[in-house]
């Protein structure tokens, strides 16, 4: 990951990254995209999976969402840090939830990497994941 010489990070450490972290699955749970904002950098580059067009801004981070969250129900976010460097924290993730209008049961489980800049707020996002789904019977 290359930064210019001008761009002020905040140094990862684990309360930093943790709390980061803590923020982000309770706005996930909420299913509030505007709870997100106040985490990203105005700039931020979220990419989905390593295939995928990345999402730039915090505009389209936040439009993606709204249309991500309409899809989830009963959503459940966990993690656990896996480590940190002074430029970046990477963690292990789990989602699970109910999609709708399908009613399948999904569970994700997936890896993210985070760069926060000086102010605390995230700069990029990259993850990798991969779902189970489970149809719901009732």
């Amino acid at each position: 990951m290359a930064y210019s010489a001008k761009e002020i990070r905040l140094p990862m450490d684990p309360e930093t990254f943790h709390h980061w972290l803590d923020s982000f699955a309770n706005a996930w749970e909420l299913r509030e995209p505007r709870a997100v904002a106040p985490l990203l950098a105005e700039d931020v580059i979220y990419h989905e999976t390593p295939f995928s067009e990345s999402i730039l801004g915090r505009d389209a981070m936040i439009v993606y969402l709204e249309k991500v969250y309409r899809t989830q129900n009963e959503p459940s976010f966990d993690y656990e840090i896996l480590t940190e460097t002074p430029d970046i924290g990477i963690a292990q993730w789990w989602l699970s939830f109910l999609r709708v209008p399908e009613r399948v049961h999904i569970k994700r489980d997936g890896i993210a990497l985070v760069a926060l800049d000086s102010r605390g707020l995230c700069k990029t996002f990259h993850q990798w994941w991969h779902e189970q789904e489970v149809i719901d019977e009732t």
